[in-house]
């Protein structure tokens, strides 16, 4: 009963962790610009506190005797193919999900909450901007999720409500409520490569390849437009390339099980 406990405040106190730095950063950012503090600045506070955050759970799995997280999930061999799978199925729910919103009868004002979310900076901000959302936070935040807390539940309660908990918890973490509903899907799309392949290094190629397709939407609208036809047409193409993804990804680690 105690070693159940003791990975569940293991679990909540990484998530709750990750709160109280990205406040800290938050806080500190804000006496340090004052009124000069703008959304934009939003990703600083993500880097800091994920380099932050990196750095902590290195210290304390190096000293813990118990590790928090399991030894070897970031070197388990993938190979090349299921990371090129998860990139492509990455890209293709990010097109599939930017489409099927712009196709649904969102209201403008729902729908800016999403858009402000996403901040896009021009030249070397959009440079430091891409580097924190499409290396470092993913990294973190699969370490974080899929890593600490997803193991540490695991470990309490069935893997069911586990992977339903650590879900929930990465939903909540992203705020606005849009953002909300995507993150606990995409949270369990991630959870799920994770315990398919046994590694981490999948579900970072996935989150890394979904936050990176971002900066590939403005080239989309210029080269397809913005019309009700063409979005549905990206919408179909998402679909059926990630499904196809998902398919051979499945099948090769059903060929290593065998």
């Amino acid at each position: 009963m105690k070693r159940r406990e003791n990975a569940i405040l293991t679990a909540l106190c990484a998530f709750f962790g990750m709160e109280i730095v990205q406040s800290l950063c938050r806080s500190l950012l804000l006496q340090a610009l004052g009124e000069r503090y703008t959304e934009a600045h939003r990703v600083v506070v993500l880097g800091a506190s994920a380099a932050i955050l990196l750095l902590v759970i290195a210290a304390i799995n190096h000293q813990m005797s118990v590790p928090i997280l399991e030894k070897g999930v970031l070197r388990t061999r993938t190979g090349v193919y299921p990371l090129v799978y998860c990139l492509v199925l990455g890209l293709s729910a990010y097109f599939t999900l930017s489409a099927g919103l712009s196709l649904l009868p969102f209201s403008e004002a729902f729908l800016s909450g999403y858009a402000q979310a996403v901040p896009l900076g021009k030249g070397a901000a959009q440079w430091f901007e891409l580097c924190v959302l499409v290396l470092l936070v993913p990294v973190m935040e699969e370490v974080l999720f899929r890593g600490v807390i997803l193991d540490n539940l695991r470990q309490a309660m069935p893997i069911w409500a586990a992977a339903g908990m650590e879900c929930l918890l990465f939903a909540w973490g992203h705020g606005q409520l849009l953002w909300f509903l995507y993150a606990l899907a995409m949270g369990a799309v991630l959870t799920l490569l994770r315990l398919k392949t046994g590694s981490l290094r999948t579900s970072i190629a996935f989150h890394m390849a979904f936050n990176g397709a971002n900066y590939l939407q403005t080239w989309l609208v210029g080269a397809v437009g913005e019309s009700r036809g063409a979005l549905f047409i990206v919408f179909i193409a998402g679909l059926l390339i990630g499904l196809l993804s998902a398919v051979l990804l499945l099948k090769r680690y059903r060929k290593k099980k065998s």
